[in-house]
């Protein structure tokens, strides 16, 4: 699956931050041979050195911000529509990665630790979970953990609703005021998965 991601993300254009900030990082590299130079003062190399890699840090940082819109852009996409019908390099990309066994496999930990936080035995997040109204629901929230983390393929639209759901200081896991819709976003979740628990 790696394989066809890099393939789908070349065909999308989508840039590498740190492949194209590789050359910078080589320059960088190369201009500390300028300290071996006994006729330049080692000052030399070592501010150009340091000009390179500061380059490299800011295009890796712009090419990672490129990165991140065209994720949102494609979850909006995926989202909205059926991914089915569109015939977008970018959106199958995306779609190949938010399945992928690595993503899936950090979406059921987060899952599983925020079973795990329910007995209160675990320091709170930055975003307090709100425990007494989601302890009801930690066996959808283990079964959520074990069908992100098994064999069984899952839906791209599936992936970011748990991501939302797990993530989103809005979900009804955290906002106090929208606990009421826990249960049903749960179930959402596991048939927009296609699988229930």
């Amino acid at each position: 699956m790696a394989d066809a991601i890099h393939e789908l993300r070349r065909r999308a254009n989508v840039p590498s931050p740190l492949g194209s900030a590789a050359p910078l990082i080589a320059l960088a590299v190369l201009a500390l041979t300028l300290l071996a130079a006994p006729e330049l003062p080692w000052q030399v190399g070592t501010v150009v050195a340091f000009l390179f890699a500061a380059a490299a840090a800011v295009r890796t940082t712009q090419q990672w911000l490129v990165v991140r819109r065209l994720r949102v852009l494609a979850d909006r996409i995926i989202l909205r529509a059926e991914p089915r019908s569109i015939a977008s390099s970018l959106v199958s990309w995306r779609m190949l990665e938010l399945t992928s066994r690595r993503h899936r496999h950090v979406l059921a930990a987060d899952a599983a630790r925020l079973a795990r936080e329910l007995d209160g035995g675990t320091l709170p997040g930055a975003v307090p979970l709100n425990r007494a109204a989601v302890r009801p629901h930690r066996a959808e929230l283990e079964a959520l953990s074990a069908v992100l983390d098994g064999v069984r393929p899952v839906r791209p639209l599936g992936i970011l609703l748990a991501e939302e759901l797990l993530s989103s200081p809005a979900s009804p896991l955290f906002d106090r005021t929208a606990v009421d819709t826990l249960g049903a976003r749960l179930r959402r979740v596991f048939v927009a998965l296609d699988a229930r628990p």
